[in-house]
């Protein structure tokens, strides 16, 4: 599944009150996913992404985005197995004298579900493994 927010980040919003954005997803795997910064916002427009409290994009903790005319992209896979299925973006933009729409892709797997026979054989499999069978 293909997600693609389009979020605007008012001129002038500080780090301290970011403005936020709640991503609503489906549970799977993320798999990519993009930050798209726009021609003018040179480098001042600033953006996270957390699942829940702790931070995901980008992956070194307490960093940000920012760019200018640029897409940025990650295929580390992420899961969401749990319940919210959602991201939260944080963003902000200190220094801008114009609101600036940053696009946030997200290519979401659906994760798979295991079958009745795929549980009976892992069950299975522990069992023998607890008899000593290899």
């Amino acid at each position: 599944m293909e997600y693609e927010f389009a979020l605007t980040v008012p001129a002038a919003t500080a780090a301290a009150t970011p403005f936020t954005s709640d991503l609503k997803l489906a549970r799977g795997i993320i798999r990519k996913a993009t930050v798209h910064f726009p021609a003018g916002s040179q480098y001042l427009v600033h953006v996270q992404v957390y699942s829940q409290s702790h931070q995901i994009y980008p992956l070194e903790e307490d960093r940000d985005l920012a760019y200018e005319d640029y897409t940025w992209e990650t295929t580390v896979p992420y899961p969401l197995a749990t319940e919210p299925y959602r991201l939260k973006v944080k963003a902000w933009s200190p220094s801008c004298d114009y609101a600036h729409v940053i696009r946030v892709g997200i290519h979401l797997e659906p994760e798979a579900v295991p079958t009745a026979l795929d549980r009976l054989i892992e069950l299975l499999t522990k069992f023998l493994r607890l008899l000593g069978a290899r």
